[in-house]
């Protein structure tokens, strides 16, 4: 009875190695394999050295890379982030547990034998496990949208990832500058404890954020130069919004002067970038308009940048700063206290950049 067995697993055996052979033969491509917490074993580093979890491929289209996966990894454990600040894509792969509590579909040591292959020119790359998942982080030169597909077969799965321009992927493009950030608060008010009673940073994230998901729910991909506690450099700012091609970069501030009766808003634009269809000067009027009609606010006026403000200065696309009103002024820290008056200029906002769609669509 034993070699009978014996015999029927050898067949079995030989069965798989043939189909292996056959896929290498038709595909040109080693076959992949089932790895699981039960037997794979972690390879040393003298192991590892010489060997690449990830390597170059000239075959593959360009700008793409393909990530093979064993077939316990289904679509749904996977997730793609894209860090477009950082320029850099996470692929995180889950884990699965299996009743013992083991885990199975893919370690780390799993891309030394099944490389990530990449067609794109990148800056860093690195994989990195836990208990419940493996990140790969890949670097890029440039901001880069992204389109998948993914794959299954018989011998293991792929995850293929194309690299697009935004401009290609979108055809709406908005960058928001909420002004300052992190150490840098901007202007402050104290309260009577001497504590912060208001900060143009976190003002400006307020309005930017909550302007932010009103356009996206529209179909305009928003791009924000700044998360709640960062602080940016203004180079990295501007170069967001030239790298994506921004349709409309819009910089969120508020005012400070020693004179306290001063009061309203007013936008900056920048008069050396001329564009003739829709320009600086354009969206700078339309943000002035709205943002003060949706609120009842005094609208000052709209200014020519002087030279001195680099998100103006060095800005390629329409751009236009929005100062939302006088920090230094009692009526106006009463206003900008108020949850509905900053839900208010972010409707005017995005008001303001509706329309100047409608002008650019004519």
């Amino acid at each position: 009875m034993k070699d009978r067995l014996a015999s029927i697993y050898i067949g079995i055996t030989l069965v798989i190695s043939t189909l292996a052979v056959v896929l290498m033969v038709v595909t040109g491509e080693p076959a992949q394999h089932e790895v699981t917490a039960q037997d794979a074993s972690a390879l040393s580093a003298e192991e590892q050295s010489g060997r690449d979890w990830y390597i170059m491929d000239e075959k593959l289209a360009e700008n793409s890379f393909v990530i093979p996966l064993p077939n316990a990894v289904e679509e749904q454990d996977i997730q793609v982030e894209n860090d477009y600040r950082k320029k850099q894509f996470r692929i995180i792969l889950s884990k699965i547990s299996t009743e013992d509590g083991a885990s199975v579909g893919v370690s780390k040591d799993y891309f030394f034998g099944q490389p990530v292959r990449v067609n794109a020119l990148t800056e860093s790359a690195t994989v990195e496990e836990t208990e419940q998942e493996i990140t790969i982080s890949l670097a890029f030169p440039a901001v880069w949208e992204w389109e998948s597909k993914y794959e299954t077969s018989l011998t293991g799965n792929t995850l293929h990832l194309q690299l697009v321009a935004p401009k290609e992927k979108y055809e709406k493009i908005v960058v928001l500058d909420a002004g300052h950030g992190g150490a840098d608060r901007g202007h402050i008010v104290q309260g009577e404890d001497e504590g912060i009673l208001l900060a143009e940073d976190t003002l400006a994230y307020d309005i930017v954020t909550e302007a932010g998901s009103v356009l996206e729910k529209e179909g305009i991909r928003v791009y924000y130069t700044r998360d709640k506690n960062e602080n940016p450099d203004v180079t990295d700012r501007v170069s967001l919004a030239n790298e994506v091609q921004a349709d409309m970069f819009i910089s969120v501030h508020a005012d400070f002067s020693e004179d306290t009766t001063l009061y309203g808003m007013r936008t900056i634009y920048n008069e050396t970038y001329f564009i003739p269809t829709f320009g600086s000067a354009d969206l700078a009027y339309l943000l002035l308009e709205k943002v003060a009609a949706n609120t009842n606010e005094k609208a000052i006026g709209f200014e020519a940048d002087s030279g001195e403000n680099e998100i103006i200065r060095n800005a390629m696309v329409p751009v236009s700063q929005l100062n939302i009103g006088y920090l230094s002024n009692k009526q106006e820290q009463k206003l900008l206290e108020k949850e509905d008056y900053k839900q208010r200029i972010a409707e005017g906002l995005c008001n303001a950049v509706f329309a100047g769609y409608e002008e650019i669509e004519k």
